[in-house]
């Protein structure tokens, strides 16, 4: 299917910061907790993005 072959070159780089942005976020948690409010917003902000491109691949 066309819209399988792009489907591995968007979600294995897209994987790889998610975890490291998590990574970050526990950092950031464990010093103050309004930098864990701004970096959770914009990784929410970021993953519905995400989502939504791979639910539009995978149809």
């Amino acid at each position: 299917f066309a819209l399988g072959y792009p489907y591995d070159f968007i979600v294995t780089p897209v994987w790889i910061p998610s975890a490291m942005l998590l990574d970050l976020t526990y950092w950031a948690t464990r010093r103050n907790k309004h930098a864990a409010i701004i970096i959770g917003g914009t990784l929410v902000g970021l993953s519905l993005p995400i989502f939504n491109m791979i639910n539009l691949l995978l149809v």
